[in-house]
């Protein structure tokens, strides 16, 4: 037996780009119903391979359906794009919409449905919500206006007339947002296009970290930017960004955050959209995903400048594993404790729900076995020490012999699925690129139970000259 129960390792920070799952730079497209253009997995795949993307935004033109529903034959055309995404791992940011184009006189009709269509249309596409919940990262709120971005509409509020709303165009929007919340499983967000609409249909707090564990609608509700950088106020984005910034700072932490640029800076300063603002704005805002196809001008400054590839690895979460305290030694039917230390360096929280593993391995059979633990990883915000932490007892029947310790951090919604899984951003061969696992490199020995009573838990604290004897310090390059 080791003199030491237990080894200390520590681990070293990768800089590799990492194709994790819900996160990261995205290429957009639409599927239009007077002229659809299918979703391909040939096109998913070059994506993944020449980009490294994982995730896709897809938007829905409803141009058919303004005053009518919608067919079977165009939900099918939905469904098949959701398995093409299915069958090429990827996952999806939605929008559904009744027109991409402004009218020229920018005055109403702008194109849009009804609020009763629209819900008879949410209502319709409920069941493909509910069966495609393990792709769909989000769904924005869409439907109103041109773009379904919720300003140039017909029936909510024209600009060209409602300066400010009425208490019933906000009432009838809140309506299309609750419909569409209660369509969408709870375990996918919808994001608003500015904060404002959230601030009035909500209310002007930021969502809290009590609240976020709740998953009410309020913590479900994110944003999308879709002017990212444009301006002093982002194209309107902001009505009061005094206000309005440090709020979505605070809302975004526990909420999802997306969208892209749309022009170089039309304002002082010019210079806003270029690295230095968007590196630090993206970070304060919590980004999780971010068009790299639009606006090509900011987009190719920031390839120029040298910032994209750092964007695009801190984009959404970026776990990394710092330490660890593990055991070397265990028995069947006696305690398995384990301390892990991970830091988030990415710039925002997991938006889906995952489950964390501790795995051991064979090392001659190659089988693994699994304790599930329960974490909130939409907690796991960028700064703080992350602790995975716990005492769980060895199956009476685990074979003896020499095991890896492998962590892995599935989807909650498919855990079969290691494409879905998160792989943790160290060197050294500690993510497992093609099995979704990380190796924590470390092994450890099972003995047959007649030893089981020798493995209880010491206080796990980080090594110190009190309790050497119960750590071997071991750094992993």
């Amino acid at each position: 037996m080791s003199v030491h129960r237990y080894t200390q390792l520590t681990y070293t920070e990768s800089n590799e780009h990492l194709e994790n799952p819900n996160r990261g730079f995205v290429l957009q497209n639409s599927g239009k119903a007077l002229s659809f253009s299918p979703l391909t997995v040939e096109d998913l795949n070059e994506y993944r391979e020449e980009y490294g993307l994982t995730v896709h935004w897809r938007q829905y033109v409803l141009d058919r359906f303004r005053k009518r529903g919608l067919t079977t034959s165009f939900m099918k055309k939905i469904r098949a794009d959701m398995e093409v995404v299915r069958s090429a791992k990827f996952t999806i940011v939605l929008r559904f919409m009744y027109t991409d184009a402004m009218p020229r006189n920018k005055k109403a009709p702008y194109g849009d449905a009804t609020k009763d269509w629209m819900i008879d249309h949410i209502d319709q596409l409920t069941p493909i919500f509910t069966d495609y919940e393990d792709v769909i990262d989000v769904v924005q709120a869409g439907f109103i206006g041109v773009w379904g971005e919720w300003y140039y509409t017909t029936h909510f509020g024209d600009p060209a007339v409602y300066d400010p709303l009425t208490l019933q165009q906000w009432k009838d929007r809140g309506e299309v947002l609750e419909a569409l919340l209660n369509s969408i499983p709870n375990s996918i967000s919808v994001q608003v296009r500015t904060p404002k609409f959230k601030r009035m249909i909500f209310d002007t707090v930021a969502t809290t970290e009590e609240e976020m564990k709740k998953h009410g609608n309020k913590s479900r509700i994110g944003h999308h930017n879709d002017c990212f950088l444009a301006s002093s106020t982002d194209f309107g984005t902001y009505d009061d960004k005094s206000v309005e910034y440090p709020y979505m700072q605070a809302d975004t932490k526990y909420t999802v955050m997306g969208g892209e640029t749309c022009a170089l800076s039309a304002d002082a300063p010019k210079s806003r959209y270029k690295c230095p603002t968007a590196t630090k704005e993206l970070r304060e805002l919590h980004f999780s995903y971010l068009n790299q196809d639009y606006h090509e001008d900011v987009i190719n400054s920031w390839k120029k400048d040298g910032c994209f590839d750092d964007i695009h690895r801190h984009l959404g979460y970026r776990l990394v594993l710092k330490k660890a305290i593990l055991p070397n030694r265990l028995y069947q039917g006696g305690k398995f404790c384990f301390y892990l230390q991970l830091m988030n360096m990415g710039y925002a929280a997991p938006i889906k729900q995952k489950t964390v593993n501790i795995m051991l391995r064979d090392k001659t059979s190659g089988d693994l076995y699994s304790v599930g633990l329960k974490y909130d990883l939409k907690t796991w915000v960028p700064g703080n020490a992350i602790i995975v932490h716990n005492a769980v007892y060895v199956p009476k029947d685990l074979p003896t012999g020499a095991y890896e310790m492998l962590l892995a951090i599935k989807d909650a919604v498919s855990p079969d699925s290691s494409d879905y899984n998160i792989l943790l951003a160290n060197t050294n061969g500690v993510p497992e690129r093609k099995k979704g696992l990380n190796n924590l490199k470390h092994d450890v020995t099972v003995g047959d139970n007649t030893e089981a009573g020798s493995s209880s838990c010491p206080q796990l604290k980080w090594a110190d000259p009190q309790s050497e004897s119960v750590y071997n310090r071991v750094h992993v390059m």
